[in-house]
């Protein structure tokens, strides 16, 4: 084999390693991202229930940086008496909810169903 060949095998060698090294630092960049979104929605998602009364069920619709350092999280809430409140947000990065569609202000001490954003599931105590 000569030099020219084995220096081409090497170059191709170090470009798949270089490739693979890339591929997996996005994927576990991803994951951290997705694990970061999930932890901000479950602390938002207590947040919600310390301060609004009479939740059955907490759905995140979306999360998103409004301006830097400002996170906007829109959510549903099914209040335990059916009826489903959409369109609500808050501001991570501030205070308050922004929201026409009538919340509750208060505590629920009950337990609460959060679907976040991903799918996942959980249940507040």
């Amino acid at each position: 084999m000569s030099k020219q060949k084995k220096r081409m095998a090497v170059g191709i060698i170090v470009a798949l390693f270089v490739i693979l090294a890339l591929a997996i630092g996005e994927t576990l960049y991803m994951k951290s991202k997705e694990h970061d979104r999930i932890e901000l929605e479950k602390q938002t998602a207590i947040e919600i229930k310390d301060k609004v009364k009479d939740i059955k069920k907490i759905t995140f619709t979306a999360l998103y940086e409004s301006s830097p350092g400002i996170k906007n999280v829109d959510f549903d809430i099914e209040e335990t008496d059916g009826t489903v409140i959409r369109g609500n947000s808050v501001i991570i990065g501030s205070f308050g909810f922004h929201s026409g569609k009538g919340l509750k202000m208060g505590s629920t001490d009950e337990k609460v169903k959060v679907i976040y954003t991903s799918g996942e599931e959980a249940v507040l105590e």
